[in-house]
């Protein structure tokens, strides 16, 4: 399957992967500048998190430091990636503000 990626694409484990992996095409990754990313996933936490969410235990409104218009995307990544106060940033469209 990574074989198919377009140049400078993405292609994501999901899980739990085995110690090694034989036959990982590493210069195709290279030569297209594939990314491969891993990601581990907990069975059955989404309606867990849904749940506590829900029953109002978790203040998920908290966890948002700042909220930008789209206009100000720029501002709103720098504020994400430098300044340590800000947790959670969402940059929102005009009239959704």
């Amino acid at each position: 399957a990574l074989r198919v990626l377009r140049p400078r694409a993405r292609a994501v484990v999901v899980g739990q992967a085995p110690p090694s992996v034989d036959g990982l095409p590493l210069a195709h990754l290279q030569r297209w500048e594939i990314d491969l990313v891993t990601s581990f996933r907990y069975a059955h936490a989404f309606p867990t998190a849904i749940s506590l969410v829900d029953s109002g235990r978790v203040d998920v409104a908290a966890l948002v430091t700042g909220r930008f218009p789209v206009d100000r995307t720029a501002e709103a990544l720098r504020a994400a990636a430098g300044d340590p106060a800000h947790l959670k940033v969402l940059v929102r469209p005009r009239d959704a503000l």
